[in-house]
């Protein structure tokens, strides 16, 4: 039954015959039916852009992942999971390179958004297994968590011999663990870090000594649980593959803030967009099927395709949605254009000449640098900038229930974009990777109004 599935997610005729009993395996332990991989074919098709091979690869990549991750307790000797985003998940590349046998992952994000969300619309089980397992909803504690925990402590993947976690964007990823660590037994190691800059200054010494010293520390505790030395050329080469699929993910941003029509939905983009944080294994095949999505989104734009109308509003999103593939297609069908979404924008910075010798320092600085939105200020300002950079029309702002590190300062952002750019802005709630509570098409009412917003004031200026 999963000939067509494993077609349409861009497996080869080989590669089906050589692992459909691993994803059968991998797919059973999960609870798939036979009806939800017919669902997943139907919502394939409804929300990915597949007749492009580039898509259907990256979904493939995405889908490996996940049965990699399954198998890992069978087919590995160690098990090693970290959450994205932050300089934990340069330690996480690196050790795929170092370490054959060990098995390094991002299991719930975002694996689990984009192939059990995003594909099959079935994130729920696993939402329940959090909340049954100390993360109860309304909490205070994302869905991404609250699935983290569930999916872990019930054994629905392999428990882990070690979890790096990261505390210095969101505390409850460190929270999270500590409950892992404390009921479970699970050994966490944690990145701490600061976030006291502000918007557009550079990190300060005792900012980066801070997180090069526990990267120090972590580096260590692999060494420890794995047995044997974690090369620095290894964690260089993790540097360097993260930094290589930035750049991937830049080029496609490139192209569609430049295009008119939007070429593609976004919901395609996510696929590149979340592999830069996340450990794939099959690591040189995402990285062809990315830069030939690059190459089919500029020649769609060469020819003028799109899917939405040639001149619709352009608005900037301030979040995205790898288990709701549906809310990017509700904002394109009422005929607004996002060529830019939430990390999409990298503000131009004064070059500066490289102070640190230490490796992890080197990497530290790239990571704070590289995530502006880590202060309240600098959130604001990020997304005031995002706007402006590309004279947008209007822009959806987002208050996520449950998510301390982005809930302070939608208002804010609201206000300040009206004030100083004379653009009108939407904040609409979500329940924060839950989609139970916020579905796409209860958004759908307030859109539609705010769309027509949108073109009266651009029509206005433009008059």
């Amino acid at each position: 039954m999963y000939d067509e599935f494993l077609r349409l997610c861009g497996y080869e005729p080989e590669e089906v015959a050589e692992q459909k009993t691993r994803v059968e395996k991998a797919f059973t332990k999960l609870g798939l039916t036979e009806e939800d991989i017919k669902l997943g074919e139907s919502r394939i098709k409804r929300f990915y852009a597949i007749e492009l091979e580039a898509v259907r690869k990256l979904l493939g990549v995405w889908v490996k992942e996940l049965v990699d991750t399954m198998m890992a307790g069978e087919e590995k000797s160690k098990v090693i999971y970290s959450e994205w985003p932050g300089a934990n998940c340069v330690l996480n590349l690196g050790g795929v390179t170092a370490f054959d046998d060990v098995h390094f992952a991002t299991p719930v994000s975002q694996t689990f958004m984009i192939v059990l969300g995003g594909i099959f619309g079935k994130l729920a089980p696993f939402l329940e297994a959090g909340e049954s397992l100390g993360m109860p909803p309304a909490k205070a504690h994302c869905g991404l968590w609250q699935m983290h925990v569930g999916v872990i402590a019930s054994g629905l993947i392999p428990k882990p011999d070690l979890i790096i976690t990261s505390q210095y964007i969101c505390d409850q990823a460190a929270e999270a663990d500590q409950l892992l660590e404390d009921l479970y037994g699970i050994p966490v190691v944690y990145l701490d870090g600061c976030c006291d800059w502000q918007y557009g200054e550079m990190p300060s010494k005792r900012q980066v000594e801070l997180v090069a010293g526990r990267m120090h520390k972590i580096k260590e505790r692999i060494e420890e649980v794995c047995g044997v030395p974690f090369p620095e050329e290894a964690v260089m080469a993790g540097f360097k593959d993260m930094a290589k699929t930035y750049f991937f993910h830049k080029a496609l941003v490139d192209t569609m803030v430049a295009a008119d029509p939007q070429p593609i939905s976004q919901a395609n983009l996510d696929l590149v967009y979340f592999a830069q944080f996340t450990t794939l294994q099959n690591r040189k095949q995402y990285q062809q099927a990315a830069m030939a999505l690059a190459r089919e989104i500029k020649r769609l734009a060469q020819e003028g395709k799109g899917i939405v109308p040639k001149g619709s509003p352009r608005v900037y999103l301030a979040f995205r949605f790898p288990g709701q593939p549906d809310v990017y297609q509700m904002i394109e069908e009422l005929g607004l254009a996002m060529p830019l979404v939430l990390l999409d924008y990298l503000p131009p910075e004064e070059p500066d000449a490289n102070t640190y010798n230490d490796l992890m320092e080197i990497i530290a600085k790239s990571v704070y640098r590289n995530a502006p939105p880590c202060t309240a200020y600098s959130n604001i300002r990020y997304n005031v900038d995002s706007c402006k950079a590309f004279d947008l029309d209007g822009a959806i702002e987002f208050y996520p229930l449950g998510c301390r590190p982005y809930s302070i300062t939608p208002l804010m952002i609201k206000k300040a974009i009206s004030d100083e750019l004379g653009i009108p802005s939407i904040v609409l709630e979500w329940g924060g990777y839950d989609p139970r509570d916020y579905p796409a098409e209860q958004f759908r009412s307030r859109m539609e109004t705010f769309a027509e917003t949108v073109r009266i004031s651009r029509d206005a200026k433009r008059a």
